[in-house]
């Protein structure tokens, strides 16, 4: 096999059957199988990642990952890698996560990657540093509600609600009254019904962090959306994230701690190269 090969769009017990083949032929034990969480992982992997490795796509998301995982607990050759969004490292399956809080957010998170892309897309009259600060700090508020949520088994639905619309373009904010009636329109008016629980995310929006802490807080595609606004009708966020791949070169792979876990889990487990 000359090239690394790239299995989607199966279902859960295709990927099983197929798991379970190729681990059975591979007398030489040669062979390390990645799971993904979706098209894009696959698209920062594939280059990335030795002739050794099959890659393949969940058949659903995140929790997909880790439901397939959960049938190889003993087998060191089939890995995981998902978005660490708010959870915890396992101790019992071999599941990495990303660099902060999921895979944009890495690439985002290097200095040098982000200052070449947003040059490219944004022409307003902040830095990049400052832009990246800027933004990450106007989502903070949503990203606290977010990890209370998941903490709290609150099931939020937060899918739908508008980064866009609750833009203010005079004072380039967030509107988190607007944020919390859309948030309200899609969970039978949970904020109205939790005045306390909202009162909590207040003050702790009024907590000042650190860069690193708002990278593990905030969320990709907000961060996406809200860079949108910052540039214009015309941007387009999948645009931004092949200009992302393209820029995020494999020193800075190399600096992060992804590159790391998985360079120990490799030589702990005595694995042929499971990276370029």
């Amino acid at each position: 096999m000359a090239t690394n090969s790239i299995k989607d769009n199966l279902t859960k017990s295709e990927i099983i059957s197929e798991l379970l083949l190729s681990i059975k032929g591979d007398v030489k034990k040669e062979y390390i199988h990645l799971i993904v969480e979706g098209v894009d992982d696959i698209r920062f992997f594939k280059s990335r990642v030795s002739p050794h490795v099959y890659i393949y796509e969940s058949f659903s998301g995140k929790e997909g990952v880790f439901d397939i995982l959960k049938n190889f607990k003993k087998e060191d050759r089939i890995l995981g890698i998902c978005d660490r969004d708010y959870a915890d490292i396992p101790t019992d399956l071999n599941i990495f996560f990303y660099d902060f809080s999921c895979l944009e957010i890495m690439l985002i998170s290097n200095e040098d990657v982000f200052k070449s892309c947003s040059d490219t897309f944004y022409y307003g009259s902040l830095n990049s540093n400052e832009l990246l600060l800027k933004i990450l700090n106007e989502l903070k508020w949503l990203g606290i509600f977010r990890r209370l949520s998941f903490q709290k088994k609150f099931a939020i639905k937060f899918n739908g609600v508008s980064i866009t619309n609750a833009f203010n373009k005079s004072t380039l904010s967030l509107n988190i009254s607007n944020l919390i009636t859309q948030i309200n329109s899609r969970n039978d008016n949970f904020c109205e019904k939790n005045h306390d629980i909202l009162n909590d995310i207040e003050k702790q929006s009024r907590n000042i962090l650190s860069k690193n802490e708002l990278l593990y807080l905030s969320q990709g595609h907000d961060f996406l959306n809200l860079f949108k606004c910052f540039c214009g009708e015309n941007f387009k966020p999948e645009v931004f994230f092949c200009s992302l791949l393209c820029c995020y070169q494999k020193n800075h792979f190399k600096s992060t701690n992804l590159y790391s876990s998985l360079k120990q889990y490799q030589s702990e487990k005595n694995l042929n190269n499971i990276l370029n």
